[in-house]
């Protein structure tokens, strides 16, 4: 894994080296061994200026196995999916049956759930609303037997996990599209926020740019969709 430690002058008085790695202060990368101590006030011309033109350093230790899967596909590594993380999960465990069966229950959360997205809820409210009905109708009758053999008698369903499934199941597709979407209104907001100077009133450059090009994309990715 990459391990990023960022000391500011001032702040730290100095960094600790894990491993081999290299310590960053401007663009100059400067070689160090495992177990250095990088002062930050010691830093001399030819590692970078940290009091002049830079006030951080940076030091990145990289170990062998440097990357992750994003999503889980073959059994092995991490993941945001249900099946990464070895929690009980009341869809992943029980499938769907028609009604008037003994897993109509889980037909009848999910359309809950299917119900308060066209609504436009929230994931953390319809994980809430979900778990509430799963506790009042459903846990006490369920069993649940673990990948040791374990067996758990009324296992309890946590929101995180709930939240987890309702976003990487793609059994709801539009939860995940309402976040993206609440992930570029809450940029927008932020961007505007900064976009005027206090000081003069004048429009600064950089915000109002991050802003146009945060607006530009979100209309792109409302047009896709």
């Amino acid at each position: 894994m990459n391990v990023v430690f960022c000391a500011r002058y001032g702040i730290s008085s100095n960094v600790r080296i894990l491993a081999k790695c290299f310590v960053v202060s401007g663009t100059r990368p400067v070689s160090v061994k495992s177990g250095d101590v990088v002062g930050v006030g010691e830093m001399d011309g030819d590692a970078g200026d940290v009091a002049g033109e830079s006030d951080m350093v940076c030091v990145t230790a990289t170990a062998e196995n440097s990357f992750v899967p994003a999503y889980r596909m073959m059994g092995e590594g991490t993941g945001p999916q249900c099946a990464a993380h070895g929690q009980f999960c009341f869809f992943c465990t029980f499938s769907e049956s028609p009604d008037g069966t003994e897993n109509s229950l889980v037909t009848d959360l999910k359309e809950l759930a299917r119900q308060l997205s066209a609504d436009r809820r929230e994931v953390e409210t319809i994980a809430e609303a979900i778990q509430n009905a799963y506790r009042e109708m459903v846990q006490e009758d369920v069993e649940w037997t673990k990948p040791d053999g374990t067996v758990v008698a009324s296992p309890e369903w946590s929101k995180l996990t709930i939240e987890r499934h309702l976003l990487f199941s793609s059994e709801f597709e539009d939860l995940f599209d309402s976040n993206v979407d609440r992930i570029f209104h809450s940029l927008i907001y932020r961007l505007n926020e900064k976009a005027i100077n206090a000081v003069d009133m004048s429009v600064d450059k950089e915000n109002h740019a991050m802003l146009m090009t945060t607006i530009k994309n979100y209309r792109q990715w409302r047009g896709k969709r």
